[in-house]
């Protein structure tokens, strides 16, 4: 069986053997009239299907059609010299980058990653929060966000000892998520 892929592109010489070739196949009688309207038919039918391939993609990408998600990770790992570490993604409070790691900071220290911190931030950012461009803290682990006599805000975590700071550029969006907390916080 013989498979031959012609586009629009193709020369009219292309065709007409793809054609003859065709007819030697299946008994049609081949004309030059005949091809040409082949041609013809093909290239309208190519017009159609690639405008509706657009019509469809744009269709598929402003519609509310659920799609399948991957199971999100419920653990980080990382290669130590102890082995392979293990960290449930419950038990890290923040995620901190300098140069080319990232660090995660949990309840029983810290932890190199490979992972980058906007791949942790699309992951899981329904359990953290960026506060800084170095910087993801864990919402269930924000404290307070307070400022310093220096003009500069920062956020204490519930079970850390660190002020991590908040950059001026996401101040509005950590403040407005701590504001619905607080409306949503039982008295």
């Amino acid at each position: 069986m013989k498979i031959i892929i012609l586009d629009n592109n193709s020369d009219t010489t292309a065709w007409q053997t793809t054609l003859k070739s065709l007819a030697e196949v299946v008994p049609v009688a081949i004309t030059d009239t005949t091809i040409a309207a082949a041609i013809t038919e093909i290239n309208t039918l190519s017009t159609d299907l690639v405008a509706m391939s657009t019509i469809t993609a744009k269709n598929l990408l402003q519609s509310n059609i659920p799609t399948v998600e991957t199971p999100k990770r419920m653990h980080i790992s990382a290669r130590t010299h102890h082995g392979i570490q293990v960290i449930a993604i419950t038990d890290v409070s923040y995620f901190h980058t300098d140069q080319k790691y990232v660090a995660a900071y949990h309840t029983n220290g810290m932890i190199l990653l490979n992972d980058t911190l906007n791949a942790l931030e699309l992951e899981f950012a329904d359990r953290f929060i960026r506060i800084h461009r170095q910087t993801l803290v864990a919402r269930d682990r924000i404290k307070m966000l307070h400022k310093n006599p220096t003009g500069d805000w920062f956020i204490e975590l519930l079970n850390c000892t660190e002020q991590l700071a908040v950059s001026r550029r996401l101040l509005p969006k950590v403040r407005k998520y701590l504001k619905q907390m607080k409306q949503h916080a039982i008295p």
